[in-house]
């Protein structure tokens, strides 16, 4: 009996020698592992290349080439004609008239009242001026041209009233009268025309 049981101690410490059999602190700290698969970690999908987006260039509108334009040949501007206004004056050489009407508008028939204001200068007095008067074609003027002289004693500041009659066959519309004055010194001077409106 004794000597199995030195067989069995004798095994029992070879065991424990290689190993096979752990001590109870042992067993107690290796407690057996449950397998839990651990899940690899799934690979992250890489980006697929995108199409990197073309920028689609607009064509600015391009500016029209703008033919050059000719320049035209400069005409010669024609000499203007006098301009008819309702009250008509010059100013030359000391001497000055100027042409009223007191209402250019008349009826055929009726009669317009005319006045010639002359202003001389006694500084720059002329030695005489002949002053005419022009209708329109076919009306009636009495006295149409006026002399101013030293020697008649009628050189001088004054108006000069006339009248003048409107055809009974006018017809309506614009006519107008024009005038002079004539010295030595200036020569003819022309008085601006003067608009008369037969309605």
């Amino acid at each position: 009996m004794a000597y199995r049981l030195l067989i069995i101690a004798v095994l029992l410490f070879s065991l424990i020698l290689s190993g096979c059999i752990l001590s109870p602190q042992e067993s107690e700290t290796l407690s057996p592992q449950t397998a839990t698969s651990t899940p690899s970690p799934a690979p992250t999908p890489e980006p697929s290349p995108s199409a990197a987006p073309t920028s689609t260039l607009t064509p600015s509108p391009s500016a029209a080439p703008t033919a050059a334009a000719s320049s035209p040949t400069p005409q010669p501007s024609p000499t203007p004609e006098p301009t008819a206004t309702p009250v008509s004056e010059v100013s030359i050489g000391g001497v000055t008239i100027e042409r009223v009407i007191e209402d250019p508008a008349a009826a055929p028939g009726r009669i317009l009242h005319v006045k010639l204001i002359v202003d001389v200068d006694e500084d720059n007095m002329p030695s005489g001026i002949v002053i005419r008067e022009y209708p329109p074609e076919g009306w009636d003027l009495r006295v149409e041209k006026w002399l101013l002289t030293g020697i008649m004693d009628n050189l001088r500041d004054q108006t000069i009233e006339y009248i003048l009659s409107v055809p009974a066959d006018a017809a309506a519309g614009t006519y107008e009268i024009s005038g002079s004055f004539e010295t030595v010194e200036l020569g003819i001077v022309w008085i601006p025309l003067t608009e008369i409106r037969v309605i």
